[in-house]
């Protein structure tokens, strides 16, 4: 494609960006919000024994968590978040198709290109998507951790939502 310059009423010269400029603005932006949302859970743990002297957080157990998953690529991830929520273990799964991950493994410093499931269910379903993650897994040793949904300030339709999206096998 050509890009052309243009100039508008201020007199400041523009050019549209290209295919690269805007996979580049997006691609930085998910790095900024992937690692605000690694900080928020490291000052969450790091604050846990001080959060009710400050008031930081709040005490009572959130029935909702947030799991986060990473899979060795965007097809495998996407079949995995299908199942799950077609077993209703899970009301959502977002995929997050291509993250650098660089980690210890066998003694080795190993850099991957990886695909993140971030995975919304009910915080007395976390061992029953942990197994089953477990089962469909490629990798021996699959990253599946969670963090609790901050139901205080959060959408209550989309937490009732989610309720209504999960079931717990002893319900039915």
């Amino acid at each position: 494609s050509v890009e052309v310059e243009s100039v508008d009423r201020t007199g400041l010269m523009h050019r549209p960006f290209g295919v690269r400029e805007v996979f580049e603005v997006v691609w930085g932006f998910l790095q900024q919000f992937l690692l605000v949302a690694l900080a928020c859970i490291l000052v969450r743990q790091a604050g846990h024994a001080f959060a009710p002297k400050l008031g930081l957080f709040s005490t009572a157990e959130s029935d909702f968590v947030a799991g986060f998953c990473t899979v060795n690529n965007h097809t495998n991830a996407k079949e995995i978040a299908k199942k799950l929520v077609a077993e209703k273990l899970v009301g959502c799964v977002n995929v997050v198709p291509s993250v650098s991950s660089i980690y210890r493994w066998e003694g080795n410093v190993v850099e991957d290109t990886e695909a993140l499931m971030m995975i919304k269910t009910r915080r007395s379903l976390k061992s029953s998507v942990t197994s089953f993650i477990k089962q469909q897994h490629q990798y021996t040793v699959p990253e599946v951790i969670f963090t609790p949904i901050q139901e205080d300030g959060s959408n209550s339709d989309y937490l009732e939502w989610l309720r209504s999206a999960t079931s717990i096998k002893t319900e039915l």
